[in-house]
């Protein structure tokens, strides 16, 4: 039961946080963040969902206790694609390459996307284990300080790239809020596996590609429409549309995870 009525409040919060962003940056504001949170999605899909899939089909209480392997692998993945995406950022920014949007704003959804990918690995673990109260407590934080940090950087500066940071932030201080529960000392990044690696791209490649494809087009929807039209049309096309979403999405997670949970005898 947890887990459901954590889902929905997710959905609800996220709501609601949508909507005061959009309130207190204004149209064409808005319109930048909306174009530069769709960049921040496409990284998390494109960089980091593999290993979050893998976390959720192959990490578990069993290999928590007994093979470590796959956490050192999955850890160190995430550091190799953190460091890489560090890396072709301050190329970019180097090379002064006209990428669409100006360089803080890019600078700001690369963190987003990191923040998301790191925060959806380690509500991936929780829920790999089954650690519900962890996983429900990882959500409530994030979402706390997503209000304070996004919500309060929008009212007070009315900047994007602040409320994108805030969203790195907000994710960050929650996985360190839940640092001890999701613990693993023995996964120490000499165990990691060169074939794990193979396997988990493997397994995860057909969803990533689908996910990507579904996550690009609102990106080349919005760009578009900025491009053609200005950043207060993009804004204003992107609210609805993110808000229809995230309420479809928040229902479906949570008829899932209800689902699951009954076929478990855990409801």
């Amino acid at each position: 039961m947890t887990i459901v009525v954590t889902f929905a409040l997710n959905a609800g919060l996220t709501f609601a946080l949508g909507l005061l962003v959009a309130k207190f940056l204004g149209p064409e504001a808005f319109g930048r963040y909306a174009v530069a949170l769709s960049v921040a999605t496409v990284i998390n899909t494109a960089a980091f969902e593999w290993l979050r899939l893998s976390a959720t089909r192959f990490y578990s209480d069993r290999s928590h206790q007994h093979h470590a392997g796959v956490r050192a692998t999955l850890t160190l993945g995430y550091g190799a694609v953190v460091l890489t995406l560090t890396a072709l950022l301050a190329a970019a920014a180097l090379l002064r390459l006209d990428l669409g949007l100006p360089t803080s704003l890019l600078a700001a959804a690369t963190a987003a996307g990191v923040g998301m990918g790191l925060f959806d690995y380690r509500a991936a673990l929780a829920r790999a284990r089954f650690l519900d109260r962890t996983y429900a407590a990882l959500v409530l934080a994030k979402n706390a300080l997503g209000f304070a940090l996004m919500v309060g950087g929008a009212f007070a500066f009315g900047d994007p790239t602040l409320v994108l940071y805030g969203s790195a932030l907000s994710a960050l201080a929650a996985i360190l809020a839940a640092r001890r529960a999701l613990a693993d000392p023995d996964a120490r990044p000499s165990l990691a596996r060169r074939d794990l690696v193979a396997g988990f791209a493997r397994y995860a490649l057909p969803l990533v590609a689908a996910s990507f494809v579904y996550q690009l087009i609102p990106l080349i929807n919005r760009g578009f429409l900025a491009s053609r039209f200005g950043f207060a049309e993009a804004g204003a096309f992107s609210l609805p549309a993110d808000l229809g979403l995230r309420l479809l999405a928040g229902r479906s997670a949570t008829a899932s995870a209800s689902d699951a949970r009954a076929s478990r005898g855990l409801v």
